[in-house]
């Protein structure tokens, strides 16, 4: 004798909503409500969790949950605006973002070397054979390069474990 939930053929509306779990039945009586809530809960996550992943789901549940409730569809073309506009946004629009150039106010913010390269300091231990000692601010830094006198100015090349290349 078969069951009466395995046989699709004889299962009507209310036997199949009887299936569904409690989440998916309040999910889709929600309409677009549900797919505006799911959405602003990624964006939120996204927030919390930064990856530039979560949120790419979160604005396409938010467009199908806007178009849901402008359209009035049905579950099925809701989860294809889902699926479709989450697959766009992350092949597509996340790699526009990220191959994006910005410039920015301070471009060697987290770039010691880069930062260091060009300022003028003093020799405070004679460079000699290439080997000697600098004052950076408040900080004394082995120095590497042209000999140099105490007193003379130099300035930094480069930087190479804690110590500094300077040159005349």
């Amino acid at each position: 004798m078969p069951n009466k939930f395995n046989d699709i053929s004889n299962v009507n509306i209310d036997e199949q909503t009887e299936q569904m779990s409690y989440f998916a039945t309040t999910f889709l009586s929600m309409g677009g409500w549900s797919w505006l809530i799911l959405g602003m809960a990624l964006v939120v996550a996204e927030i919390f969790i930064p990856s530039s992943f979560i949120i790419w789901f979160g604005l396409s549940a938010i467009l199908a949950g806007v178009t849901t409730l402008i359209l009035d569809i049905g579950w099925q073309l809701q989860f294809l605006i889902f699926g479709v506009s989450a697959v766009f946004f992350l092949l597509f629009v996340r790699r526009l973002m990220l191959t994006r150039k910005y410039d920015a106010d301070q471009p060697n913010l987290n770039q010691r070397e880069e930062q260091l390269k060009g300022q003028v300091v003093v020799v405070v231990e004679p460079i000699i054979n290439g080997v000697g000692k600098v004052k950076l601010g408040d900080t004394l830094w082995q120095a590497k390069g042209d000999d140099a006198e105490i007193g003379e100015n130099v300035v930094i090349t480069g930087i190479s474990g804690a110590s500094l290349h300077v040159t005349k």
